[in-house]
């Protein structure tokens, strides 16, 4: 169906930063995103619907929270577009009305979450 590396090439080209599969490199700049498929469903009827996860980060909470914004603004209600060239997205929907916080990692990064509803068509 996707994959996780095909979210992250549609972020990097839509709006821009550093964005990588599943969870953060070691060596991955302050300012980026992590990119996960956390559920979905079975294919019916040639639809099927997957959950994404996207953690931004960075050194100043309002700098993540304006770059996870950006995101949500670039993803919701996003429609009728190729992700390959087997699978359409027939409309992305943000679960949250905004960014939630979820604290700072080790190094004094502060996260944020927003979670997507990706409708496919397969």
């Amino acid at each position: 169906m996707i994959s996780n590396i095909d979210l992250v090439n549609l972020l990097k080209d839509g709006v821009g930063g550093e964005f990588f599969p599943l969870r953060f490199p070691s060596d991955s700049p302050h300012a980026s995103s992590q990119v996960e498929i956390t559920t979905g469903t079975p294919v019916v009827g040639g639809v099927g619907r997957m959950n994404v996860q996207i953690i931004t980060r960075d050194v100043h909470p309002s700098i993540a929270e304006q770059k996870a914004n950006t995101i949500r603004s670039y993803l919701n209600d996003k429609a009728d577009f190729l992700l390959t060239e087997n699978v359409q997205v027939v409309y992305v929907q943000a679960v949250q009305i905004a960014p939630l916080y979820i604290g700072a990692d080790g190094n004094k990064r502060h996260l944020f979450s927003m979670n997507y509803n990706f409708i496919l068509g397969v």
